[in-house]
Order: C-alpha cells, then sequence, then structure tokens
C-alpha cells in the first residue's frame, strides 16, 4: 500500500516539531514547578507537577484526566497499528496457510494479554521499559544500515545485470 499523496518534508517537519516540544514540556514543566533537585527523586513527575496545579477553568477536573484519556487514545491507535503491521508481515511469512490477518490479530493480542498478567510490580514494569530502551536504541541503528546495505547490494546486482546485458 502505497500513499498517493507524496510526502512533503514540511509535513515531516511539523510532525516531528510537535512530537519534540510535547517531548520538552513532559521533561521542562515539572522542573519549572519543582527545581531539579526535588525532581530527581521522583518517579512520575509530570502526574505530580498536573496534580499540583489548580486549573479551574479546564474542562475536565483534573488535568492528568486530560493526560491520561489522551495517552489511552494513543495507545489504542498505536496498538491497531501495531497489531495491523504484525499481521500483515505473518501474512506475508506464512502465505501458504492461508490464514486471516483477524486470526493473527486475536492470537498476537491474546499474547500481549497473557504476557501483561505476568507482570508483578511497577519495578518490573521498569524493568522492561529498560529493556524495551535496548532494543529500540538497538533497531534504530540496525534497520536504517541493513536497508543501507540492502540498497548497495541491489545496486550492485543491478549493474552487474546491465554489464551482463550489454555485452
Amino acid at each position: 500500500m502505497v500513499s498517493k499523496k507524496p510526502l512533503v518534508f514540511r509535513d515531516i517537519f511539523i510532525a516531528w516539531f510537535s512530537v519534540i516540544m510535547v517531548y520538552l514540556a513532559f521533561v521542562y514543566i515539572p522542573l519549572f514547578i519543582f527545581g531539579q533537585e526535588t525532581v530527581v527523586t521522583m518517579s512520575l513527575p509530570f502526574v505530580v507537577a498536573m496534580d499540583s496545579v489548580d486549573i479551574r477553568w479546564l474542562a475536565f477536573n483534573r488535568q492528568t484526566m486530560f493526560f491520561g484519556i489522551s495517552s489511552i487514545g494513543f495507545m489504542l491507535i498505536f496498538n491497531a497499528v501495531m497489531l495491523w503491521m504484525i499481521s500483515q508481515i505473518m501474512q506475508k511469512l506464512f502465505s501458504r496457510l492461508h490464514v486471516k490477518s483477524a486470526w493473527w490479530i486475536m492470537i498476537f493480542s491474546l499474547i500481549g494479554y497473557t504476557a501483561g498478567l505476568f507482570i508483578p510490580n511497577q519495578v518490573w514494569t521498569n524493568t522492561l521499559i529498560l529493556l524495551n530502551r535496548g532494543a529500540q536504541v538497538y533497531f534504530m541503528l540496525m534497520i536504517p544500515v541493513t536497508v543501507y546495505i540492502y540498497g548497495i547490494v541491489i545496486k550492485r546486482k543491478v549493474t552487474n545485470d546491465e554489464r551482463k546485458s550489454s555485452l
């Protein structure tokens, strides 16, 4: 599935800039309210900062409620896209089985739910997040390198095929 609209740098830049601004807000709001010495001792400084600010004009009673609802909405969209991508990959890997993508989505949803039931406490969750960060850094480095090497191999193959066809 290829998009019919060409990718424009301005669109990517706007999305990138928006994400960076939200990230910086999550980092600096607690720093501005409590200071660095206090923020270092907190486990969830952004949530504490949002609880400490009393804003009566907000549509919700608490700003953390808005943050929580936004986070849940984002995670629903993220999980839907992730499960769709997994189902597409599994269909291509096991195309001989002729299994619908809905079955792959149900299988991996069940695996994720079952894995979530075995998380005993917050400390274990933090350990899993640290392991996830390591995997993300690994893939952020390895996928571009692999694509680059694959591109070089394909380019050499094309030039070799062109040389053979010209002889």
